[in-house]
């Protein structure tokens, strides 16, 4: 719990002491966060849209798919990596895929 408690101080501190100023991301994270907010709204809005069961439930899962494998190799640093993690991350998002396509 110390160690929680001190990541925290320090974190407030640093925001105090740089008066609120927000760090800078770089040009991959930053193209990343936009893709992202951009999916995310193109899954808001194609489940509201009047469109066929099956081929609502595929675009849904293919925006997460693109979504998760993003966040995990960009912000996760999956693609640094040992091989064993990202061939996990696959297989966890193919095993999720076929049983969510082929239990409805």
């Amino acid at each position: 719990m110390a160690h929680v408690r001190f990541d925290l101080v320090v974190t407030v501190s640093c925001i105090v002491s740089n008066g609120l100023k927000l760090q800078k991301m770089n040009k991959k994270d930053f193209t990343l966060w936009l893709a992202l907010i951009i999916l995310t709204l193109i899954g808001y809005f194609s489940s509201s849209a009047e469109m066929e069961k099956r081929a609502l439930l595929l675009s849904l899962l293919a925006v997460t798919i693109i979504k998760f494998t993003g966040v995990g190799f960009q912000f996760m640093e999956l693609k640094k990596a040992h091989t064993f993690w990202k061939v996990s991350l696959v297989s966890l998002l193919a095993i999720y895929t076929l049983l969510i396509v082929f239990l409805s």
